[in-house]
């Protein structure tokens, strides 16, 4: 079975897909990720996989095939009879039609991979804005919360301070005892605010780990197949070409081209591995 950065790529994608389908905490912002991550399981996946198929099983007959007609035209030492020429062509012309056949199929899976890096990539924006938002959030409420604190200390201070004072402070002491109750019950709420943030943040966090690793996944996967459809593209205009020079009886710039297009072969099937 292939093992190559096609391969690779496309397992580590599918483990963090599957990996969010499990996740229970997202955001209701991007709960729409768990959707696309579950297209992309049903149907991008096997297209991948069938676009993977197609890909190698077109180099697996278009390498011999290239191969013969180079060896026809070097036995024929750069004279190549009518028949040979039309041998040759008839061989470049089934390894033209293969790929021609190849590239809808590779265009259309290289697009719909990069619709789902798309999605995942606006889902990461969503969730730092919302990081963000929250973290803002926080700053101001600890601010409040500090002020609190500190005032809830002066009084603190002043209620010992009243105390010393004996029967002269009571009065002291009643004014602070009602002012100790408002500042202790802010810094009570506060402090339960900052909390609530901070556990919101946490959570926010592990969402955006678990989405954060799912678009990197997804990156590598488009980079590893931005190439194949790009090198299917170079083989098939290569094929043309060769045929071009077929026909105008150009034999250095056939033999040429078809040890171009083998050389390309070997690097696409290792790109599509």
């Amino acid at each position: 079975m292939p093992n190559g950065p096609m391969s690779q790529s496309l397992n580590a994608t599918t483990i963090a897909a599957q990996a969010i389908l499990t996740y229970q905490n997202l955001p209701p912002e991007v709960a729409s990720v768990q959707t696309a991550a579950k297209q992309f399981l049903d149907q991008t996946r096997p297209q991948i996989i069938r676009m993977q198929q197609d890909v190698l099983g077109t180099i697996e007959v278009a390498t011999p095939t290239l191969n013969k007609a180079r060896q026809i035209l070097s036995s024929a030492q750069g004279n190549p009879t009518p028949e040979q020429i039309q041998q040759v062509s008839q061989l470049i012309s089934s390894v033209q039609t293969n790929f021609q056949q190849l590239l809808p199929t590779v265009e259309a899976t290289t697009q719909a991979n990069t619709a789902f890096y798309n999605q995942m990539l606006e889902a990461d924006r969503q969730l730092a804005v919302q990081s963000a938002n929250l973290n803002a959030q926080k700053v101001q409420v600890q601010s409040q919360l500090d002020s609190y604190q500190s005032e809830l200390q002066s009084i603190q201070s002043k209620m010992k301070y009243f105390g010393l004072l004996g029967l002269a402070g009571i009065p002291g002491l009643i004014a602070m005892g009602v002012l100790l109750g408002k500042a202790q019950s802010n810094v009570n709420d506060y402090s339960g605010k900052v909390n609530d943030l901070n556990q919101q943040l946490n959570q926010l966090n592990n969402s955006i780990n678990q989405v954060s690793q799912l678009t990197q996944n997804t990156q590598v996967l488009v980079n590893a197949t931005l190439p194949v459809r790009n090198a299917v593209n170079i083989v098939s205009s290569d094929i043309t070409e060769i045929l071009n020079d077929l026909q105008h009886a150009n034999t250095a710039a056939t033999m040429l081209f078809l040890n171009t297009a083998l050389t390309e072969l070997q690097v696409l099937a290792n790109d599509a591995s």
